[in-house]
């Protein structure tokens, strides 16, 4: 049997974003892109199916759906979980096999120096949860320095300067294709100034602009088999403002009119500046004859458990500013590596078990010793310890053993909000394939409109001929329960 040649591939991957964001967009916009790709490419929605729909979380689901294998498996939960084999993951897989593969963003790609002693990479920029900024080529290392360090300066409020500005203005200018500065990003900066003014959440969206020159740079310059691209800017806006673009999602009436008509364009803007992009990057795919996939790991819906009541009486949120600081003084020590997450979490990383089980045991009485900090949890794997900070009412002094403590002196800060996250995570993503006239890929024919999210990596490995090497992962038309439960879904 002559097996068909195998086309590239363009793979863009964004988080959470359901199908019924991107058909509201499509049906506003008819004459857009995206409304050319839901009309011409095969759409299917996946389901995040192997953990309860209050435990999922994106650095879960993307590890289940890049590896194939359910949660109890991989055991990724948080951002710097320990990683299994890393050939777990298709995309590394494929390059540790001789395809050339190409990863900007993408979650679960660093350190570089990790995958890079495994496979040759044609480039990877990786995720901003990285704890270096090294790059390949490594002429994007500056970027990702300042990339690194505004995501970490982020956590729920948008916190960029107007120095910061100045500063990443004055290196792009100095080294323009190394900061993804282009017609587009630089159109697109130009384009955000007036809502910035508004909004400072829409800071949010300038992380992608620069990110997406870079992907299509290096796609053009290096034309790999495998590119893939990860977003996160249109999740993080349907967090904040899923109330505004979808008021009656709701039983209770949580916001007022000048607060819906202050934010309701936050989504469909974001998504608006994908579209712009997916211009670009679809008619690449088409002149280079490669596929183009949008993925999505899982989506969002309304928070039907958000009150007005909380609505009304929150108006600040707490954060450890300096997570070193906070440690040394709940947990009597200094000793460990702070990692990059995502807030309210936080991570460190120990030694050894000893220290992180002191550590822990420590935090876990702080929690204990203040009703405020109740709802707040730990989570420990391997030499990992996460924190996720549930903050109450909280008192101007908090209990530290025998100690009250302020909390400048803890590390902790408060910063003022007007959103109350009232889109949640939910189950359902979303898989798109454009440009596949020959069906190739996803099969119309053998792929069900609805499927397990695990199935995924399997078809992909399928695709690229590659072997199975996780017993137990699932492939479409392979009758196992996950598969069954989705498809009847």
């Amino acid at each position: 049997m002559i097996r068909r040649a195998t086309r590239k591939l363009c793979v863009i991957e964004t988080n959470e974003v359901p199908l019924k964001v991107w058909r509201t967009y499509a049906d506003r916009h008819p004459e857009s892109t995206i409304a050319r790709l839901l009309m011409q490419g095969k759409l299917f929605q996946t389901v995040a199916d192997d953990v309860g729909e209050d435990e999922l979380y994106p650095s879960q689901t993307w590890a289940s759906l890049n590896t194939g294998l359910p949660y109890e498996r991989h055991g990724i939960h948080w951002y710097n979980d320990p990683k299994p084999d890393r050939q777990q993951f298709w995309w590394h897989q494929a390059a540790c096999r001789g395809k050339r593969v190409g990863l900007v963003n993408v979650l679960h790609s660093s350190p570089l120096s990790e995958l890079a002693a495994e496979a040759r990479y044609a480039f990877l920029v990786p995720d901003c949860f990285a704890s270096d900024s090294d790059t390949l080529p490594a002429g994007y290392r500056h970027f990702q320095e300042t990339n690194l360090r505004l995501t970490r300066g982020s956590g729920r409020v948008a916190s960029l300067r107007a120095a910061d500005l100045l500063h990443m203005a004055a290196r792009a200018a100095a080294m323009p294709g190394r900061y993804g500065v282009d017609a587009f990003s630089l159109g697109e900066s130009l384009r955000a100034l007036p809502a910035l003014m508004r909004s400072r959440e829409r800071m949010r969206n300038m992380q992608f602009p620069p990110l997406a020159s870079m992907f299509l740079r290096l796609m053009r310059t290096h034309d790999p088999d495998i590119g893939i691209f990860f977003t996160n800017h249109i999740a993080a806006a349907q967090h904040r403002y899923w109330y505004a673009l979808f008021p009656n999602d709701y039983a209770e009436r949580l916001y007022d009119e000048a607060w819906c008509r202050r934010y309701r364009n936050e989504i469909l803007d974001a998504v608006a500046l994908m579209d712009r992009y997916l211009n670009r990057l679809s008619a690449f795919c088409a002149r280079t004859n490669r596929i183009l996939v949008l993925v999505s790991s899982m989506g969002q819906c309304a928070n039907e458990q958000l009150e007005q009541r909380q609505v009304s009486s929150e108006r600040c949120f707490y954060r450890i500013d300096n997570p070193m600081r906070f440690l040394a003084a709940v947990a009597g020590t200094a000793a460990a590596e702070c990692k990059t997450a995502m807030v309210p979490q936080y991570s460190y990383a120990f030694g050894d078990a000893a220290a992180l089980e002191s550590a822990a045991a420590r935090i876990r009485r702080f929690i204990g010793d203040n009703p405020a900090l109740a709802d707040s949890r730990i989570d420990a794997r391997g030499n990992t310890l996460t924190l996720t900070l549930a903050v109450g009412d909280m008192p101007d002094l908090l209990n530290v053993g025998s100690s009250r403590l302020g909390l400048r002196e803890l590390g902790m800060g408060a910063v003022a909000v007007d959103d109350h996250h009232s889109g949640r995570h939910h189950p359902h993503g979303m898989l798109l394939v454009w440009n596949d006239a020959e069906d190739a890929l996803f099969s119309r024919k053998k792929t069900p409109h609805r499927f397990s999210y695990l199935a995924y990596a399997g078809n992909m490995r399928t695709y690229l001929d590659l072997p199975m090497p996780l017993p137990g992962s699932l492939q479409l038309g392979v009758q196992t329960p996950l598969a069954r439960v989705a498809e009847s879904g």
